[in-house]
This record gives C-alpha cells, structure tokens and sequence, in this order.
C-alpha cells in the first residue's frame, strides 16, 4: 500500500482529496471569496467537514498573469488562517515556492509543502527534511500557467523524466520517498492538447510507491473540451478519469462533488 507521510500523519488511501483554500484576492475562479480570515477558516473547516483528507491553503495567486506578492504579505495572510486550521486538527498543506514562506507555514502548523515552483530547491529539500513534512513537487517544463511549450518527445515523456530527476535529488538530499507526492502541473506550460494527452496517458506517470497528484479542478482546457459549461462537473468526469488511471490524490474546488466521486470509485473500482 502507498504512503505519503508527513509529520507523525499520513495518507494510504486509495482515492485522497485535498480541498483548494485560497487566501487571496485575484486566484482564479474563486479569488476574494475566502481572504477575509474569519471566511477562510470557516471554508477550510467546512470542506474536512465535506470529506476532504487535506486541506491546501494558497495565500500567492499562480493564475495566468498574476503578479506574485511579497514574501511578507503572503506570511501575513497564511498567519490569519493556518494556526487555526492546525488547532481544530486539520491536515493542512501550503502552497508555496518559497522555503522561508515553507517553513514559517510549517512553525504554525502546516504538515505538506505543495511547491508549484517546477525545479528542485536544495532550500526547499532542507525544510522538508527538517520538520519531517511531506513535499508535492509539481512539473511545470519551466513555464508559468500563462506560457506553454513545445514537447519535442511528447509531454508525457518530459513529465516523466522530471519524476524521475526529483525522485533522485530529493533522495539524495535526504527525503525519503514516501515524503513525496508528484504532481504532473496540468494547465502550467501545457498547452490544452498537451493537458488532454497527459490526463489520457496518466497511467504512464503512476510510480509503485510515490503518492501522484491530479489537480484538474476548473482547469481552463476541461472548459475547452465542454464548451466552457460546468467546469465542477467536468473536473469531476476528469478526476474519475484519473483515479481510475492510477491518480491517488485529487486537489479541487468542490469538496463534495470529489467525494462523491471517490464513494462511486469505491464502490465498483
């Protein structure tokens, strides 16, 4: 059985779901709904309450044009929020690329650093290492979710060689594998194409013993492929898709429909 370990905790089922908790003013589809603090914690506590196993709170926007703030006012955003998921008992990831951002989030109670930042950071693998916290490490091929390119040996193959260059750096700097959990970056230097034919071959990603994420939620190519209508019910077909294929962990928006999806899975998968 697969285990993604992360501070005394750890996640071995078969179908996971991490909700998306975003502390920020201009985040794609749901910006400024939850940057007041009082809103944001009660979000977080309601989708643990919906079933999610984790919950990923974002305080710097990766939307496609965004402008990334200043180290201190993502701290003073994740302060507001963070200690009292941890007090209630929440498993909580941070997403940040950041390592000083990393381990301040982890002193208040984070478990998972969710690193959007596509390369490797020796800085980041210290962090990691230090407070035992688990890693999501996401392929980006070195663009931001506004620039695309090409795949000259398909993006699969490109997706899998970066796999296999973090596994070997991050066990070289002394984080074990079951810290681990990869992230393929659908909607981050892919264009929509490249993202159809990575959801299509993602049982081509799956590793034996490394927890692999799919973050499809309200991704603007799932918009393209239904004529931009419900992206939650397209990013549930989505998910299904990629459990199905091997996924072990789902990030989305809309806890309860993830849920459902995963009680289905259970049921006849």
């Amino acid at each position: 059985m697969k285990t993604f370990a992360f501070r005394g905790r750890s996640l071995t089922k078969r179908f996971s779901v991490m909700g998306i908790l975003n502390v920020t003013p201009d985040s794609f589809s749901d910006g400024g709904l939850y940057l007041a603090p009082e809103k944001a914690v009660a979000h977080g506590l309601a989708m643990a309450r919906q079933g999610a196993d984790v919950i990923d709170v974002g305080a710097c926007s990766t939307r496609p044009g965004s402008e990334p703030v200043s180290p201190e006012t993502e701290l003073d955003r994740l302060s507001s929020v963070l200690p009292a998921l941890a007090r209630a008992g929440l498993t909580v990831s941070v997403d940040t690329y950041r390592p000083a951002v990393a381990e301040a989030a982890l002193r208040m109670g984070a478990q998972i650093i969710n690193d959007v930042s596509g390369v490797f950071s020796p800085e980041m693998a210290a962090v990691v290492r230090a407070f035992d916290a688990g890693w999501v490490v996401m392929h980006t091929g070195g663009c931001s979710a506004a620039q695309t390119r090409p795949y000259p040996h398909g993006v699969t193959a490109d997706v899998n060689a970066f796999f296999d260059d973090m596994l070997r750096q991050a066990e070289a700097a002394g984080v074990a594998r079951q810290h681990l959990c990869l992230d393929p970056g659908f909607g981050f230097g892919k264009t929509a194409r490249d993202n159809i034919d990575l959801l299509r071959d993602f049982g081509e990603i799956i590793r034996p013993d490394v927890f692999v994420m799919a973050a499809l939620s309200r991704k603007r190519f799932l918009g393209a492929m239904i004529g931009e209508g419900d992206r939650d019910n397209a990013t549930a077909v989505a998910d299904a898709a990629a459990f199905l294929r091997g996924a072990d962990l789902v990030r989305v928006h809309d806890v309860t429909r993830a849920v459902q999806t995963v009680k289905i899975l259970e049921e006849v998968g």
